[in-house]
Parts: structure tokens; sequence; C-alpha cells
């Protein structure tokens, strides 16, 4: 049975934990706030190489976007963000460990496929929240999951509830569809739009 995780990779599917990458974005405090997986889950490297099956990607993730927000300061995601780094949701085939802070997981397919991006949450710690790229205005991602709109090119929208209705009534005003479309109409729009779980 697939099991949905969140991680922070770049486009190949590499997570941030490289040789030479760490110290250009971690801050001071990392260290002290999360554990390293060997000291996590006390394995050893030559044991880590070994939990992964012959034809296995895997790498290290979070159960939920809330351990993902609170294992990265704001700082250092605004510094992952720079370095072309962003946050992904993926269905992966098992859980190989996990602790109440990180997971290792495996999958047959390439980390770099069939995963969503998410936006970067800056403000506050433990908390989804992201900015309404119409408005400015902060959106608690929890209270309004369908302010991320997935187009079919792949490009994402951050837009708030306001913003989504202003939207519709402007594409209305632009005269697209009639005035007197109906409220079924409209609801049909939203759901095409990805406006609507």
């Amino acid at each position: 049975m697939s099991v949905r995780i969140y991680r922070v990779q770049d486009v190949e599917g590499r997570g941030p934990y490289k040789p030479g990458l760490s110290d250009r974005w971690t801050d001071a405090h990392h260290e002290d706030r999360n554990p390293s997986i060997f000291e996590d889950f006390n394995i050893s490297p030559s044991e880590l190489k070994k939990l992964w099956r012959e034809g296995e990607n895997g790498g290290c993730a979070f159960r939920t976007q809330q351990s993902l927000q609170s294992w990265f300061g704001m700082v250092e995601r605004l510094r992952l963000e720079e370095l072309g780094y962003f946050v992904v949701t993926m269905l992966v085939d098992r859980i190989i460990l996990e602790s109440d802070r990180q997971l290792i997981f495996a999958r047959i397919r390439p980390l770099r496929l069939g995963v969503i991006k998410l936006p970067w949450a800056c403000r506050g710690v433990g908390r989804m929240n992201i900015t309404c790229e119409h408005c400015d205005s902060e959106i608690d991602v929890e209270k309004d999951p369908r302010c991320v709109v997935y187009d079919p090119s792949g490009a994402t929208d951050v837009i708030c509830k306001k913003c989504r209705e202003l939207a519709i009534d402007r594409w209305l005003l632009d005269g697209e569809w009639s005035s007197s479309l109906s409220k079924l109409h409209r609801q049909d729009y939203r759901i095409k739009r990805g406006w609507r779980a």
C-alpha cells in the first residue's frame, strides 16, 4: 500500500544534505534541533546502505507538512529556496524506518518523477502559512487547502479565496462567458481550475 510523504529536494530528486552544501543553508542551531539519521535510528553508514532493496530509490522525508516545517528554520527555508530546493509530496512504496521526527522511505519510481510541488511556508515554524501571489495576504493552508492551484502546464498559482472569486468575476467580465452564468457552471469552472478539492 502506498504512503504519502513530504520531502525537500531539487529537480533531480536529491535532498539538501550533500557534502559541501549543508554549510550553505543550515542555521547555527540546526544540528542541536535535529538529530541525524544515524543518531535517530542508531544505525551506521554501512547499515544505512543495506536498507534499500535492489532497484529501489529512497531517502529521508516526513510524515506531515508540519514535521517538515518544524525541521527547517525560516532562514533555512529561504536559503534552500534560493538554492533551487522545493517541498514535494509523493507516494512511496514503503517506510523503512520512522521516528517521531523523520522517516526513511523506499520507492521504485525515481524521486524526481510523480511528485507534486508545494509552496515553501516561510511564516510560523510548524504551520503551513503562505502568501497569496495576487494580494500578498497570508493564507493558512490548513483552513484553505484549495489555495494552491496546479494547471496542466505544471505551473503553481498560490491564490486566496477572495482573489479566486475576483478571478472568476474578471473572467466573466472579459466576456468569455455570459454574465448570466449559472452557479452550477461557476462551480464547474472552479473544479476545472483546481479551486475545489
